[in-house]
Order: C-alpha cells, then structure tokens, then sequence
C-alpha cells in the first residue's frame, strides 16, 4: 500500500520485473478531522479528576490513534484513556488527578494513524489552553472594598478627633 496526494492516482498498480508480478494499491485518503476540542478550559487550584476530551473522526482505511502531550511541568502517563471507538468516530479522554499551579500550560491532542499496519504521522493537532485560577481568587475584591471603607472610617475618625480637639 502507498499514499499517493492525488485520488487521480489512485489504484491497483502492477509492478514487472524480471517476469515476476507484484500488485500495489495506491490510496489517498482524506486525513482525520478532530473535533470537539474546546479552545481553553479554566480549573481551580486544588481540583480533582478534571478532564478534556478529544473525538478524530477518520474514514476507512483510517485507523487513528490518539495522543496527548504537555507543556505542563506534570507527567501525562496513565492519564489519557479511550473513551469509545465507534465507527469512524474515536474519542480520547485526558484526566487531571489533580489539579495545581503547574497544571497551567498548552495541551495538544494529536492524530497518529495506520493503514495496513504502517504508521504515517497526522499533521493534524488540536491544542487547548488550561488555565489554572486560586481558589482565592474571588475573595480579593471583596478584601479591597474591606479595605477602601476601613481607610474611609479611619480618615472620618481622625477628622473628627481634629475637629473635637480644635472646638476645646
């Protein structure tokens, strides 16, 4: 089997040589198409089992294998698994045991594919941005407008006290 880029060259050809015959398949095959791959995904600090899922859809005679790789300063063995591979579907799943400030980075979903049992390397990827925001994260507005009315009564406090004490 070889892959041709044209599908007008596509087909059974013969090879000749020496009265010997060898018949060779041609194919062009469209490559996978990954889907639902959402662009960036927000986690918490502390967080635990969050995933992010990657489905390739590939024609016959396609047959996909996907992987996951990081930026992240974690491990990625043992947690990608697959989800189902149904038809001409495949959908990979990445869990995040545990969620935390190195988790933050680029995650890259990508496609390795076979025909008849020969490995040709996808040029398609799909990448998702996961951001990892405190837990603390909302209480830091709420600490300033604290903070704001604890300056406005100090600085009331002290004009009063100047004012009391320039009547006596």
């Amino acid at each position: 089997t070889y892959l041709v880029t044209s599908s007008k060259n596509t087909g059974t050809y013969t090879c000749s040589v020496g009265g010997a015959q060898q018949d060779f398949i041609a194919l062009n095959p469209p490559e996978p198409t990954i889907a639902h791959v959402a662009k960036s995904i927000n986690f918490y600090d502390g967080d635990q089992n969050q995933s992010m899922t990657c489905t390739v859809i590939a024609s016959d005679p396609l047959t996909p294998s996907l992987s996951w790789t990081g930026t992240s300063q974690m491990d990625l063995v043992g947690q990608t698994k697959i989800l189902n591979s149904e038809g001409n579907t495949t959908t990979s799943e990445l869990v995040l045991s545990k969620v935390d400030a190195s988790t933050r980075g680029t995650f890259e979903c990508s496609v390795t594919y076979s025909i008849d049992g020969s490995d040709f390397q996808s040029t398609k990827s799909a990448s998702v941005m996961v951001r990892v925001h405190s837990s603390m994260e909302a209480l830091w507005p709420a600490l300033g407008i604290v903070a704001e009315i604890l300056f406005i009564v100090i600085v009331i406090y002290v004009d009063h006290s100047r004012r009391k004490n320039a009547k006596e």
